[in-house]
């Protein structure tokens, strides 16, 4: 699903859904090119919301039922934000990046690949990726719980911010937890 706010241009909206299409349907056949990643996402009703703005999102964000929110907690819904002041036309803007690159990508990776394969991608430690995330960042760095992702330095980081010298990936938002880590190698590495 993709919904957005009334302030986010169709033309946002509709960037975003193409850029969607095109990560599901990649020969444009039309047909999804793994049923699979698609069954995943529909059974968690994986949703990119946008606003136009970070605020006009968070907005947004504040009127979602309380009763919604131990769904999303519990994976049973998965939401990844688009801000349509980041979604950027690169034939109009070509010196800007078009974050909806990234952002559809992490819903479909997350939401998808990581359920249909879990395997290989779940964002979990023992998982193929998660492994190759913890050579790649020179270790394995977990926060203890999620709750130690609310920006305090202690999320998914080695102590005291430092990564190994041997590690070559070294994203260091210390509210990433280990399982955005994951997403967030994958997207680097694509």
């Amino acid at each position: 699903h993709i919904v957005a706010t009334t302030a986010v241009s169709d033309d946002d909206l509709l960037h975003a859904a193409t850029v969607f299409a095109e990560y599901l349907d990649n020969d444009e056949d039309g047909v999804v090119d793994n049923q699979a990643i698609s069954d995943n996402l529909s059974s968690r009703s994986a949703t990119l919301v946008m606003g136009a703005t970070e605020s006009d999102f968070e907005n947004a964000i504040e009127k979602i039922p309380e009763s919604m929110h131990q769904r999303f907690d519990d994976g049973e819904i998965i939401l990844q934000n688009l801000f349509g002041d980041e979604t950027i036309n690169n034939d109009e803007t070509p010196d800007r990046f078009d974050a909806s690159l990234e952002e559809v990508l992490h819903l479909i990776t997350h939401g998808g690949w990581a359920h249909a394969y879990p395997n290989v991608f779940a964002e979990q430690s023992g998982s193929l990726i998660a492994n190759l995330t913890d050579t790649a960042r020179g270790g394995h760095f977990e926060e203890a719980s999620i709750d130690d992702c609310d920006g305090g330095g202690q999320c998914a980081l080695p102590s005291g911010g430092e990564y190994p010298e041997n590690a070559w990936y070294t994203y260091d938002d210390d509210t990433c937890s280990y399982a955005c880590m994951i997403t967030e190698y994958v997207y680097w590495g694509l």
